[in-house]
């Protein structure tokens, strides 16, 4: 990227994998959440 005109001299990884890394540098927003504070439905549809 550097070659290109895009530098990033003091850059964090929000996580090891490749597609969440980069989704985490588009879009700016971690794809990770707790889910004590977004609880998940404890039932599972048909």
């Amino acid at each position: 990227m550097a070659a290109r005109g895009t530098l990033y001299e003091n850059a964090y990884c929000s996580s090891p994998m490749c597609v969440p890394s980069r989704l985490f540098l588009l879009s700016g927003r971690p794809g990770v959440y707790i889910s004590s504070l977004y609880p998940r439905p404890r039932t599972v549809s048909r």
